[in-house]
């Protein structure tokens, strides 16, 4: 991607319609950020305003990434949201931006306030916002939700200090008094406290970026938890990847931009997945406990829930980790698509990250058949939600014929559901992009977004309205990188 064209898909501000008439004016129900699924929910529009923090620009990459944030407004009025920028020096600047209904405002950082290396805070007098970081160079891209809510603790199941590779925690405090964070690392035979991350003070209004490889060296997997002493601090991870080969993974290239978890929870789930001869998965799970946690795995194939394979059963020791590949399980299916379920034992809550890294193009497969994207190399990871709704949001989608961006959906209930799709098309009015589609009872559906009226190129949000509760995921595609993402939607309810 060359730089005119990064510059001019970063500024540009595409309308989309989120709700008009293909929604039959349902606004959004009633919430608050704490819904229990684990991911950020959208609040009504009628809440008293709408916060949200977006950290990962601050890593340093090479080339250096561009920092573009998606506003969506949700809501059936125009809403004026304050963009506040910060570095590792303090606060670079303000700005106003007007975000008109049912639409979606792409902004570069970088350009907007003429700096690099920048974290921000959007914040809008009423609910009904959503905010969605995309990090971005000529070499790698990743997306992933901005958070809402601070937390005492975040954690992050997957990281590699591997050669070829980068893992730059990022601690944001956007508050006016400074904050103290403590951060500890699992690796494979302990735990380790490296005195440069005990009492990490993180002035009021900047951002700190920590070297992880520079501390736990040359590990193909390590987890980290950060825990805040005093005062609050958001956290998240960036890792790249040039050629960098794995255990018996072929050598890979990406960026993954990782939210983190603010709380272990017994149940976690992820509505969509894949493997084959050029995409390998694995799963990551972390116990953070005192005592060893027992957790069950379920891989379920789309339309194969009546000859699901048999569980996976895991222990992880206390304050350990174990991983799961997928890739190397011949009873998970190499064709298609499929979801995962994890259970633990009352009272053992762990967190866990999935990640798929892809080394080749798929092989050619029956043209009636959704299939994964044509990419042969990028890295995609999401910690997965735990619980569901009936009411989604997909933002900050890049379409267009270079681009297949895809929507996976799954029913975890014991009832059918019926689920539409859909967004704005290209003239301008509301599109279907699914209709009435029926989901059994734990099974799911892949959606290619990009096909019919909303084919061409440009950044779309979507919209997922189900008659019952439901998990959504999004797989979005940077081709011209190229690399892809991995990350749950937004929910708009509060959750089952």
């Amino acid at each position: 991607m060359d730089r005119a064209r990064l510059v001019l898909v970063s500024i540009v501000v595409v309308a989309v319609g989120l709700m008009a008439g293909v929604w039959n004016g349902r606004a959004p129900l009633q919430t608050d950020a704490r819904t229990g699924i684990g991911v950020p929910a959208v609040g009504a529009e009628n809440d008293i305003s709408s916060t949200w923090f977006c950290a990962g620009g601050s890593a340093s990459l090479d080339p250096a990434p561009h920092h573009q944030i998606f506003i969506t407004n949700t809501g059936s009025r125009s809403v004026e949201t304050r963009v506040t920028a910060f570095g590792a020096e303090g606060k670079v600047g303000s700005q106003e931006i007007k975000v008109e209904a049912n639409a979606i405002v792409s902004l570069d950082l970088d350009v907007l306030f003429s700096a690099s290396g920048l974290a921000a805070m959007v914040e809008a007098p009423r609910g009904g916002v959503v905010a969605t970081s995309w990090i971005i160079s000529s070499d790698v891209a990743d997306a992933a939700p901005c958070q809402r809510e601070a937390s005492a603790s975040w954690y992050f199941p997957s990281q590699t200090s591997l050669i070829g590779a980068t893992a730059q925690l990022v601690l944001f405090n956007p508050f006016s008094s400074d904050a103290g964070v403590d951060v500890t690392s699992a690796v494979a035979d302990g735990v380790r406290s490296p005195t440069e991350w005990t009492g990490v003070v993180v002035p009021a209004g900047t951002v700190k970026v920590l070297d992880l490889a520079a501390q736990i060296q040359r590990r193909d997997q390590f987890a980290v938890t950060v825990r805040v002493r005093s005062g609050r601090a958001f956290a998240q991870s960036v890792q790249s990847f040039a050629q960098v080969k794995i255990a018996e993974v072929g050598p890979f290239s990406g960026l993954r931009l990782t939210a983190p978890v603010a709380q272990p929870r017994e149940s976690w789930d992820f509505a969509g997945g894949f493997k084959d001869s050029g995409a390998s998965e694995s799963l990551v799970v972390f116990n953070p406990n005192t005592t060893a946690a027992v957790v069950r795995v379920q891989v379920t194939p789309y339309g194969g829930t009546d000859m699901a394979p048999e569980p996976f059963e895991m222990r992880v020791p206390a304050r350990r980790y174990s991983v799961l590949d997928l890739s190397k399980e011949g009873r998970v299916p190499d064709v298609g698509f499929h979801s995962i379920s994890i259970e633990s034992e009352p009272g053992e809550a762990v967190v866990v990250q999935r990640t798929i890294r892809l080394t080749a193009a798929p092989a050619t497969g029956d043209a009636a058949t959704v299939s994964r994207a044509s990419l042969g190399d990028g890295v995609g990871a999401d910690t997965g939600v735990s619980g569901s709704a009936k009411d989604w949001i997909l933002d900050g989608i890049l379409t267009g014929a270079s681009n297949d961006p895809m929507a996976f959906i799954r029913n975890p209930g014991d009832k059918r559901v019926k689920v539409d799709v859909s967004t704005r098309g290209d003239d301008g009015k509301p599109a279907l992009v699914l209709r009435n589609q029926e989901i059994a009872p734990g099974d799911g559906v892949a959606v290619r977004l990009s096909v019919g009226s909303v084919a061409t190129a440009a950044t779309r949000t979507y919209r997922v309205d189900a008659s019952g509760p439901v998990v959504v995921e999004s797989l979005r595609t940077f081709e011209s990188v190229p690399d892809f993402s991995l990350s749950s939607a937004f929910p708009l309810g509060p959750g089952e």
